[in-house]
């Protein structure tokens, strides 16, 4: 799952609401399924909340304009590849690049209140 928000969006795109893009259950089911709706809608607190208990999004965008959401909703998205295509629309550039990066090693060290990261290395 990659979660995109707010000031991480373009600017032209930024809006208040949020589309919600899930997996296919199966590779002959339909393609990926996608929610917009308003942050505090009864829908997206359900699709955020007792349904991502059950199934995790592959995508979240966070305060999208209707313009975009509905170019979102009118676009194919049926492999990963139109995914990334979607995120390049709706995200700044800089937001994609980072937070596909994992680190290689993380250490971590207890202290007296919990722990402290005290090596961390990109990989």
């Amino acid at each position: 799952m990659r979660s995109f928000f707010g000031g991480q969006i373009n600017p032209e795109h930024r809006g208040n609401l949020a589309l919600v893009i899930e997996a296919p259950e199966d590779s002959l089911g339909p393609p990926y399924s996608r929610f917009l709706y308003g942050m505090d809608s009864d829908e997206f607190i359900h699709l955020t909340g007792v349904r991502l208990a059950r199934k995790m999004p592959e995508r979240v965008y966070i305060g999208i304009s209707q313009q975009a959401g509905e170019t979102a909703l009118r676009l194919p998205v049926q492999v990963q590849d139109d995914l990334r295509r979607l995120d390049n629309l709706l995200v700044i550039s800089h937001f994609l690049n980072i937070v596909d990066g994992r680190p290689e090693r993380i250490v971590l060290e207890k202290t007296s209140t919990g722990y402290r990261v005290a090596e961390y290395k990109e990989g």
